[in-house]
């Protein structure tokens, strides 16, 4: 009986530490001039960048509280907003301690991605959300979107959908999750149809 005592205060000690160490966050990157939008996760692991630093020259910015946040893009013809709100973290449940983010786009006003869950590492949420266009692109978008499978009884599948030549009016919106994307496992590109990238 007081082993188990003392094994389970050692496990509240090091779980409050190591969700301390950890800030979930967002980073949002509109670069009107170069055609690009992009949302991806950005975490803060004892107050430093798990990845690169944020650069305000490159219309990049970072949002670590609870508030709910929309941000606009212009892109060509097409005008992109993501509404996100992190959510708060909680003492119990399956990454409580992190539990991400919901996230709503919109594309000319039709929704894209209705609430999905972002920055999550225990569920079906996604990573990174990125349009852009290039001089090569005559019409249409380049869309990807990158995420993960929440794994339970199934192995964990992490991948990026790209679409090409995306033509927004022509495809059925919202988007299916990320785990349905998975499932249908549609390779054509040409056709504005998701390509599965491992």
């Amino acid at each position: 009986m007081k082993m188990a005592i003392i094994f389970a205060i050692i496990f509240l000690i090091v779980s409050a530490s190591l969700a301390d160490g950890l800030e979930q966050g967002i980073r949002v990157k509109c670069l009107e001039s170069d055609a690009w939008f992009e949302v991806t996760s950005y975490n803060l692991i004892n107050g430093k960048p798990a990845t690169e630093m944020i650069n305000a020259d490159y219309g990049e910015k970072a949002y670590f509280d609870n508030d709910k946040h929309m941000v606009e893009c212009n892109i060509g013809k097409y005008i992109i907003r993501a509404e996100f709100q992190n959510n708060h973290p909680r003492e119990r449940g399956q990454c409580g301690a992190a539990p991400g983010a919901n996230i709503t786009v919109w594309i000319n006003g039709k929704i894209l991605i209705d609430n999905g869950l972002f920055n999550n590492g225990c569920f079906d949420s996604l990573e990174k959300i990125k349009f852009m266009n290039t001089k090569w692109e005559s019409e249409g978008l380049i869309f990807e979107i990158c995420g993960h499978t929440g794994g339970g009884s199934n192995p964990r599948v992490d991948g990026c959908f790209e679409f090409k030549r995306v033509l927004f009016e022509s495809i059925k919106l919202p988007l299916p999750s990320f785990s349905e994307l998975i499932s249908i496992k549609l390779f054509k590109t040409d056709t504005g149809l998701p390509k599965l990238n491992k």
